[in-house]
């Protein structure tokens, strides 16, 4: 989203001078030059968070992009639309005996018959764990339910996760786990385990952008679980504060001063 919004003209304007009727207008020229609507929406979704900060640090009366999308371009995104049991079949078929892909096959098992995202295969071994469900003779809400997943700490207050998986699903995630490479010391941020992997590009994924020299720097990455947790560690937020040009010069000179007792 970001390379896409430094193309804009737009994107180097002054905040301060931008209307309502400006956002809209270049919300339509987006349209005209033939982006989708949900990529539309993902680039308000990362400008509009932006305005706003500048109006709660007063640089602006009023947030110029705090209106429907749908109002200003037509909402022409397909529908998703489930893939069925012959195409299940058929696609797993693919995975199973293509070269390239037939390496992530337990992967999409996982997937396919759990339900869960792709951000749960990431999971270290600690997080989560097998138990059978106290009722096995009772049917489940998930369709041939024999063994159940439990996640660990989440989120939420609401207690652990406990979601249902056939005897297939339960073997995929067996062999993730033994193909999993051994770690010495697993990395806690915050209560959590990451891998070095993940915070590693997770750090470097960690972009920001200068708006202007009176309002400093803001966020132009997407916030996740693991920023949310390295900022609580580390006592600063970049993901929603403003960032002075003194402070990234301090930051920066700190960092190469790090570099060079190394």
């Amino acid at each position: 989203m970001l390379n896409l919004v430094k193309k804009e003209d737009f994107a180097y304007r002054q905040i301060r001078d931008i209307k309502v009727s400006d956002a809209q207008q270049w919300i339509m020229k987006l349209h005209n030059d033939g982006k989708g609507y949900s990529t539309i929406t993902s680039v308000r979704g990362v400008v509009k968070p932006a305005f706003q900060m500048a109006y709660n640090e007063d640089i602006i009366r009023r947030n110029p992009f705090d209106f429907k999308l749908v109002d200003v371009v037509p909402n022409d995104s397909q529908k998703r639309i489930a893939m069925t049991a012959e195409q299940q079949e058929l696609w797993m078929s693919f995975i199973r005996e293509d070269k390239t892909y037939m390496k992530y096959y337990d992967e999409f098992v996982v997937l396919l018959g759990t339900g869960m995202r792709v951000r749960v295969l990431r999971l270290t071994k600690e997080r989560f764990g097998f138990c059978k469900p106290k009722n096995p003779r009772r049917p489940s809400a998930c369709p041939g339910a024999g063994r159940k997943i439990l996640c660990g700490k989440n989120k939420t207050e609401c207690g652990c996760r406990y979601i249902s998986m056939t005897e297939e699903v339960f073997q995929s995630l067996n062999n993730l786990l033994a193909r999993r490479k051994k770690v010495k010391t697993e990395i806690v941020v915050d209560g959590y385990n990451y891998t070095c992997n993940e915070i590693l590009n997770t750090l470097r994924s960690m972009q920001v952008t200068l708006l202007s020299k009176e309002s400093g720097y803001i966020p132009s990455y997407r916030r996740t679980d693991l920023t949310d947790d390295l900022h609580k560690a580390f006592g600063f937020h970049t993901d929603y504060e403003f960032i002075s040009k003194s402070a990234m010069r301090s930051i920066i000179k700190s960092t190469k001063t790090e570099e060079g007792k190394k």
